[in-house]
């Protein structure tokens, strides 16, 4: 075996072990269905961005680094929402594009924790919460829609790590996060407005989800008296 390959199989078994323990601590908000396909896709994103990790490998940037930025570029998608959508998009790409990378890179160079799971989390729900905030300041969306919409969406968040937490994660779970994020870019594109209707409609799928969440949790609860 040769030292590349060595230092190969190396990083790979610490990636393993990292992601290993982010997983066995039930410190994650996937449902039960999408937990199956994770380390597959895990496998596959970081053989796909490895070549693009080497880079920042040498210039000693880290994970949180890359958090901090993403959360930065949400700044430069508000400022050009209206002036310059294409700008606009370009940024909340950015936002989206390190939000994905920081946790390979974690993997890649040993250094992923809990700690650095909980910002990636906080990261990714605030940078959904600014984009919405966004969308209300601008009068494309109406403000009580938006506000139920950022409620239920937090709320099923916090089911989902609570049921992870007790070890009955949930089956399935409606996730419309992206999909409330290339309404803008159909916005951006075509000038087509469907946030109302869009958002409504995910609303009611995400109370769908809540509602079996909440039933699980209370029965679990109850039973453990």
């Amino acid at each position: 075996m040769t030292s590349r390959t060595a230092l190969q199989r190396g990083t790979s078994l610490k990636s393993e072990k990292c992601y290993n323990h982010y997983m066995t601590g039930n410190f994650h908000y996937f449902s039960s269905k999408e937990e199956k396909h994770q380390e597959r896709f895990r496998l596959m994103r970081d053989k796909i961005l490895r070549v693009f990790l080497k880079p920042l490998i040498w210039l000693h940037i880290s994970p949180n680094m890359l958090t901090f930025v993403s959360f930065i570029s949400l700044g430069g998608f508000f400022y050009f929402f209206i002036d310059n959508p294409w700008f606009s998009i370009i940024f909340l790409f950015a936002h989206v594009l390190l939000d994905g990378v920081d946790g390979p890179l974690a993997r890649a160079t040993g250094k992923s924790s809990r700690a650095g799971s909980f910002l990636d989390m906080l990261n990714d729900h605030t940078g959904m919460v600014i984009v919405v905030a966004t969308v209300i300041h601008y009068s494309m969306l109406d403000s009580l829609l938006g506000l139920t919409y950022v409620y239920t969406y937090s709320l099923l968040i916090v089911f989902i790590l609570y049921q992870n937490s007790l070890g009955v994660p949930p089956s399935i779970v409606f996730r419309s996060k992206y999909l409330f994020y290339a309404l803008y870019m159909l916005w951006a594109l075509s000038g087509i407005n469907i946030f109302n209707v869009t958002t409504a409609i995910f609303i009611l799928f995400t109370s769908i989800s809540l509602v079996a969440g909440g039933v699980k949790i209370f029965s679990i609860l109850k039973s453990q008296k």
